[in-house]
């Protein structure tokens, strides 16, 4: 599965999560992301967002590792400036995206994930 990680300098995490809920506003029921971003539909469960205020001193590169659900190794991300970030993301993708910025928000990097920690090998 694809998994894209990103960042903002300026959006906090709740604007984050404005930006990826569903605007009843928009004719087609897109969110802010999926137009910025030219992304499918982005189903609920399928990202997490992580803000400023919950980490104490701004985000690490270690903090960050902790929270992401699968390995991450060498990321693009840890090249930011971690202690500017206001958010910090992640977003399971199906199909490829129009862009990689828009609106102060930035996807570093694009992983091919295998799953994630809380998935198991064996079927139920």
């Amino acid at each position: 599965m694809q998994v894209y990680v990103g960042y903002s300098l300026v959006k906090t995490a709740d604007q984050m999560m404005e930006c990826l809920d569903v605007d009843s506003s928009h004719p087609d029921g897109t969110s802010v992301f999926e137009r910025l971003f030219g992304c499918g539909y982005i189903r609920p469960g399928d990202f997490e967002v992580y803000g400023d205020e919950e980490m104490q001193g701004g985000f690490s590169v270690s903090e960050i590792k902790d929270c992401f659900p699968f390995e991450t190794g060498e990321l693009d991300l840890w090249k930011v400036d971690l202690k500017a970030a206001t958010c910090v993301f992640w977003i399971k993708g199906e199909s490829e995206w129009d862009s990689m910025e828009a609106d102060g928000i930035v996807i570093s990097d694009k992983l091919d994930v295998g799953k994630f920690f809380f998935e198991n090998d064996t079927a139920e």
